[in-house]
């Protein structure tokens, strides 16, 4: 009997083991399935199950529950130190800022070799620097979703692609003054975090923070002055404002969509929610009232993708998957899919997706936008993909929360109070920045 027991025991483990070798396991945090309704991306759920029939090879996520990105990344890192931990790492840029970096500078990410990915070929140049180590699958340049019917109101002509900073400030400035404007993020956005970006606040080269030079009090001033002012009408308190702008996925920030989305009749921005200029969406494009242009304020390249853990299991098999997923058959999917808002990141697709286009019913504007991003996307075009180093990244948002705090408080600062404030925070990020 005992025998028999064993037996049974060997041939049940002997399959279980020839389940795991066939199997790929795709690390992701379950905050991103909340997020995009328990699948991070059709086109990679329609994968797993074309894989599993075409070669009986299971591809599944490892789902990692946590609270925080910040505790999501903590777990993750625990799985890379074991040997056959998770074979990829899925990546969807908006959200987790630098961390695709820090893993490529830590050696977690696997070096992608062209013979064992030959797709990686299609990709488009900027996506392809002397070594590879992280490959998208779709990508996403934001667009601004502005409202007709204000700006015929105010008599404002309709913008065209090429727009600047410029004629969204002074077409922001005429909607400002025409009436009581209530304050949200969006507004936040275009007074303090657009223009904060664009301080020259780190300098990586030489790891030194500069918080109290002219340029940051004259920010700081003019933001503080305007947000006071009787222009805008604050109908939420400051804690929440503060976290409907800074943590994206509160309650705060969900009421908040939901209240500019009642009151959008009477916002320039039409809809805070995502829309791609690459490819706009079939129920937006049907929307008259919705003009949809380049955001001039971002050069911002969202994509979802992988790394390849150089420890993880089945790797060959993983690069497989995602060779299959930047095919032809499975780019031109990207691109039809008209729930999900990326598109293809293979460039010898372009006439099959202008083909699409017209088939579709696409408008020529729609067409033209394409094209003229994509122009910017192959010319480089000081574009951003991976984002920036994790530290440097939380030293930026640590400041700009420093800064809301500074900008919206009922404190009036002397000069000298303002830079010794100044002084202090330099002196705090410094120390964090040299560790």
């Amino acid at each position: 009997m005992l025998l028999v027991l064993a037996v049974c025991y060997e041939e049940k483990s002997n399959e279980t083991n020839n389940i795991l070798e066939k199997e790929v396991t795709i690390a992701v945090w379950n905050g991103e399935l909340r997020l995009h309704g328990e699948e991070v991306g059709p086109i990679i759920n329609d994968n797993m199950a074309k894989f599993k029939a075409d070669k009986d090879i299971n591809v599944k996520y490892d789902i990692i529950y946590a609270n925080t990105y910040e505790e999501y990344l903590n777990k993750l890192n625990i799985k890379l130190y074991k040997e056959n931990g998770p074979t990829l790492i899925y990546f969807y840029n908006e959200d987790y800022r630098g961390s695709a970096i820090n893993y490529i500078k830590q050696g977690v990410a696997l070096e992608v070799e062209e013979d064992k990915l030959p797709n990686v070929n299609k990709l488009y140049d900027i996506f392809k620097e002397d070594s590879i180590y992280y490959i998208p699958i779709g990508m996403n340049y934001p667009a601004v979703v502005l409202n007709k019917p204000m700006l015929d109101r105010l008599n404002i002509k309709e913008p065209d692609i090429n727009w600047t900073k410029k004629d969204f400030t002074d077409m922001r400035e005429k909607w400002i003054s025409s009436k009581e404007r209530i304050f949200s993020s969006d507004e936040y956005s275009y007074i303090v975090r657009y223009p904060y970006y664009e301080l020259s606040i780190i300098d990586k080269e030489k790891k030194k923070i500069n918080l109290n030079t002219d340029s940051i009090k004259e920010f700081l001033k003019k933001s503080k002055e305007k947000l006071s002012s009787s222009e805008y009408k604050f109908i939420e308190d400051l804690e929440f404002y503060y976290n409907a702008i800074f943590e994206y996925r509160s309650k705060e920030c969900k009421k908040e969509y939901h209240q500019i989305e009642r009151y959008n009749e009477e916002y320039l921005i039409a809809s805070n929610e995502t829309e791609n200029t690459l490819k706009v969406r079939p129920r937006r494009r049907a929307n008259k009232d919705f003009i949809i242009v380049p955001n001039p304020y971002s050069k911002r390249l969202n994509t979802f993708g992988f790394i390849v853990n150089k420890r993880g299991k089945n790797i060959e098999v993983g690069l497989e998957f995602i060779n299959q997923l930047l095919s032809d058959e499975n780019q031109i999917k990207v691109y039809t899919d008209d729930v999900y808002w990326f598109y293809p990141v293979n460039k010898e697709i372009e006439d099959k997706i202008n083909k699409k286009a017209r088939e579709r019913d696409v408008e020529e504007k729609y067409i033209t936008m394409r094209k003229h991003v994509l122009d910017k996307i192959k010319s480089g075009d000081d574009m951003n993909y991976l984002g920036e180093d994790v530290k440097v990244q939380y030293i930026r948002e640590s400041i700009e929360k420093d800064f809301f705090k500074i900008i919206f408080s009922d404190e009036e600062y002397t000069d000298e109070e303002l830079e010794n404030k100044l002084i202090e925070m330099e002196n705090k990020y410094q120390l964090y920045f040299r560790e």
